[in-house]
C-alpha cells in the first residue's frame, strides 16, 4: 500500500532521539591509536570539530551518514532502514577502526 505524497512519517522534531538529524558521537578505543588505510577518518570528529550526522529523507524515507565538513567513507555512503540499522552498521565499521560509537 502507498502512502500519499502529503504523510510525513517522521516529523522534524528538536528532540534529539526522534528527529530527523541525529549526531553520532566517536570516540578513540581507549589506548588504541585509530587507523585507517584510506586516511578517512577525520581527527576533527573526536575534538567536536566535525559531527557525523545519521539524516532521514523523508521522500526516500530512508536515513543515510553525512559529515559537516568532508566526505564519508565510501562504506558508509548508503542508505539504510531504520535507525538502529544505522547504528549497528556503524559500530561495526568503527570498531574495526579503533574507534567506539558513545552516543547515537
Amino acid at each position: 500500500m502507498a502512502l500519499p505524497s502529503n504523510f510525513k512519517q517522521r516529523p522534524n522534531l528538536e528532540i534529539k532521539e526522534t528527529g530527523n538529524d541525529r549526531v553520532l558521537k566517536l570516540k578513540k578505543m581507549e589506548g588504541l591509536k585509530p587507523r585507517d588505510s584510506f586516511g578517512m577518518v577525520d581527527p576533527g570528529v573526536f575534538e567536536g570539530k566535525n559531527n557525523l550526522h545519521a539524516i532521514y529523507d523523508e521522500n526516500l524515507q530512508l536515513w543515510y551518514l553525512k559529515y559537516d565538513q568532508g566526505a564519508v567513507p565510501p562504506p558508509l555512503k548508503q542508505h539504510f532502514t531504520s535507525f538502529s540499522a544505522v547504528v549497528k552498521h556503524c559500530k561495526r565499521y568503527f570498531a574495526g577502526r579503533n574507534i567506539d560509537l558513545i552516543d547515537a
